[in-house]
């Protein structure tokens, strides 16, 4: 396997990762949203530390498949 392919490989499976992520982001949100009401203090601020940490993580995984991306275009 040639050193593109292996790049290709990773690439692939950090967006797979970055996919999971995007997706427990929004239904986190979702659910936030939808029972804001109902929610106890606590589950609101977990729920609300979860995003933001899901959301630091996003852009760490993003910035990095870029930077995959950019190694790629050197070979």
């Amino acid at each position: 396997m040639s050193m593109k392919d292996k790049k290709n490989k990773q690439i692939d499976m950090l967006k797979y990762w970055l996919s999971i992520l995007v997706a427990v982001f929004l239904a986190i949100g979702a659910y936030l949203a939808t029972n804001l009401k109902e929610l106890s203090d606590w589950l609101i601020l977990t729920g609300s530390l979860s995003l933001v940490g899901l959301f630091v993580n996003i852009i760490f995984l993003n910035q990095r498949i870029n930077k995959h991306i950019d190694d790629l275009e050197d070979l």
